[in-house]
């Protein structure tokens, strides 16, 4: 190619050298993962010999020559979840999906809904170029849609590849077979027992993961780096320190190879008995001063959390099945404080299980399945549920034992007996503290204890035990705590003294922002918002949108009810008489007004009751009790919108 012909008695390599020694030339070595070391070689020895040459290799792997600089070349760029059409298409994976699907068919069209399914298909394809070029392939043939529900048949489904490419480029599992075949017999073993992982991990899980049976956890270090350097497992940097994951294709991969030797359930189970540990070390740190860094660190760990406990429920053996009781019940308080992690309804799965298991693990596990029966409007089985959570004295220092009687109460109210809600957490409180639980386990008693006093109209006894739940919570150095007591106290004082009220809910605002537990932050928000409506402060109304907002993407229906009585009380001091009607009809009559049990005074619809009519009034609170959950929530919204825009104008 370069015309280089050696002269007698000297090599074609010698001489290739005296070529290039002259020339100021970029040399391309494409693929040298195959001949690594001699590509390495020989890439020493032309810079040795060659100032002016610059070498471009592509490799799975540097090839550790010195002056070498490794450029990792990451996935095609990915469009953001829940982007529209036009932002979609701005990413690389899927404009290379729609050019490769129009050479497959010049019929194919990506409209909008076209766009989002292949947006996610090229999400489930982590970006990876050729299986993207593979799926698009089969356009011809089949639709977005078809294809992505495929997908967990990948390796079956990807082939076809261009006859012109190389056999490795082909298919989907020619190429993976191409670099597991390159991998050391240690590294194979480490790879395949890393699919166990969902989501990320780090090395400490790594090596207590996938070390044993003839691999030590230094060979599972040496592993994993050797992995990373070969682009078989990622490495980034998080707030949580270094983490690795690998795509979802080679994950398959990994676990076919698990599945092949017979292996699965034995690596499966290695996985869910460290993440059973995990769950327990989280909760000594969640429910304490260390809860803002153990949150960062639960929410990096939830995708194993979540594969621990489906494999070890979905197992035969007892054992097995005890691993996930063991991370519901060390987990169970997040049923209360973070729905959107998921552990009510692992408990809601487990509650049958759960039954025969030891009053500590039994108590928490049901505890948190009757939490998830409130979020339902199942507030009979939440009572039962609750019931048999305590049928047996459990023990101290299980935190998860005030779950029950949290959401027995709750329940009790949201059935419309707050004065038994009262009873029953009054008598949960002497008991515990007798039994010698921690501030924490009682400051979530106090706090609750206070929240239904309000609607019960007893706001005396709900500004006492909400000054004990500020002082349970300072004793026990939650964050978490703090905000909950806050926020009962400030709930209990909002009516007599709405300064005060306002800088408590304020401050419950700032330590969520801080990294705690948000179950209170939409509401907090809210009724913050309402106060500073009240007092004339127009930013106000963009507190209660964010509160709006924030409940709705929660998906917890007791709390958009809370936010959204806020929002009518808020309009009803303004002259938007119908939208106060409409409001009225959401939030009193409606679905949601079904479930808002947490007033103490309805809201004052005098004055859109006299400017509309008894008969205008009611068509339009007709309006508002018709609405299903997300027409009142986009009403509520559009509405917000329209108001804050006119008090900016106004401004």
């Amino acid at each position: 190619t370069l015309g280089v012909q050696p002269r007698e008695g000297s090599s074609f390599e010698g001489a290739v050298l005296d070529y290039l020694r002259t020339k100021h030339l970029l040399l391309v070595l494409d693929n040298c993962e195959h001949l690594l070391e001699p590509a390495g070689e020989l890439t020493d020895r032309i810079l040795r010999r060659c100032p002016d040459v610059r070498i471009l290799a592509t490799s799975r792997e540097g090839l550790a020559v010195d002056g070498e600089s490794v450029r990792p070349l990451r996935s095609l760029s990915l469009p953001l979840r829940g982007a529209d059409a036009d932002s979609a298409l701005e990413s690389a994976a899927v404009r290379l999906f729609a050019d490769r699907a129009f050479a497959a068919t010049s019929d194919f069209v990506m409209d909008a809904s076209t766009t989002t399914t292949v947006a996610e298909l090229c999400r489930r394809l982590d970006g990876v170029p050729l299986a993207i070029e593979l799926a698009a392939a089969r356009v011809a043939a089949m639709s977005p849609a078809d294809i992505e529900a495929r997908l967990d048949e990948r390796f079956r489904l990807l082939t076809g590849g261009r006859r012109t490419a190389v056999e490795r480029h082909q298919t989907l599992r020619a190429t993976v077979d191409w670099s597991y075949s390159l991998l050391q017999e240690t590294e194979q073993l480490v790879f395949a027992r890393l699919g166990c992982f969902a989501g990320s991990f780090d090395v400490d899980a790594a090596q207590a993961v996938a070390s044993g049976s003839g691999v030590e956890e230094w060979d599972v270090l040496d592993a994993v780096t050797s992995l990373v350097t070969k682009s078989m497992v990622v490495a980034e940097r998080s707030a949580d320190g270094i983490r690795y994951s690998m795509l979802e294709t080679l994950r398959q991969y990994a676990r076919e190879q698990l599945d092949g030797a017979g292996e699965t359930d034995t690596w499966r189970r290695r996985h869910a008995e460290h993440y059973a540990h995990v769950a327990e070390e989280l909760s000594d740190r969640l429910y304490g001063p260390a809860e803002i860094e153990a949150r960062t660190h639960l929410r990096a760990e939830l995708d194993n959390l979540r594969a621990a406990v489906d494999w070890a429920l979905d197992a035969r053996d007892v054992g097995d099945v005890a691993l996930a009781l063991r991370v519901i019940a060390a987990l169970a308080p997040e049923s209360a404080q973070d729905m959107t992690l998921g552990v009510a309804m692992w408990a809601v799965r487990a509650a049958e299980q759960a039954e025969h298991a030891p009053a500590v693990i039994r108590g928490p596990v049901l505890g948190a399945a009757a939490f998830q029966a409130t979020f339902l409007g199942a507030n009979d089985r939440a009572i039962e549920l609750a019931r048999e959570a305590v049928r047996d004295p459990i023990p101290p220092p299980c935190v998860g034992v005030s779950i029950p009687y949290v959401a027995w109460g709750l329940a009790l109210t949201m059935r419309g007996d707050p004065h038994e809600a009262i009873d029953v957490l009054r008598d949960a409180h002497v008991q515990l503290a007798a039994g010698g639980f921690g501030p924490f386990v009682l400051c979530a008693v106090s706090a609750t204890l206070a929240n239904m006093a309000v609607p019960a109209g007893d706001l005396d006894l709900a500004r006492e035990a909400a000054e004990r739940a500020l002082r349970e919570a300072r004793d026990s150095g939650s964050p978490q705590a703090h905000v909950n007591a806050l926020f009962s106290y400030a709930a209990a004082i909002e009516t007599d003294d709405p300064k005060e009220a306002l800088a408590a809910f304020d401050e419950c605002i700032a330590i969520v922002r801080a990294g705690a537990a948000d179950v209170n932050f939409s509401t907090s928000m809210a009724a913050a918002g309402l106060l500073r409506v009240r007092a004339g402060d127009p930013t106000g109304w963009r507190g209660l949108d964010e509160a709006v907002r924030h409940a709705a993407e929660r998906g917890y229906r007791p709390m958009v009810v809370g936010a959204l009585d806020r929002v009518t009380r808020a309009v009803a001091t303004t002259d938007r008489h119908e939208d106060t009607a409409v409001l009225s009809g959401i939030t009193l009559a409606g679905p949601l007004g079904a479930i808002n049990h947490f007033s103490v005074t309805p809201p004052n619809l005098t004055d859109a009751r006299a400017a509309l009519g008894e008969v205008a009034f009611e068509r339009g609170a007709a309006r508002g009790v018709a609405m299903e959950f997300d027409d009142a929530v986009a009403y509520s919204l559009a509405l917000l919108a329209q108001v804050i825009h006119e008090a900016e104008v106004a401004s």
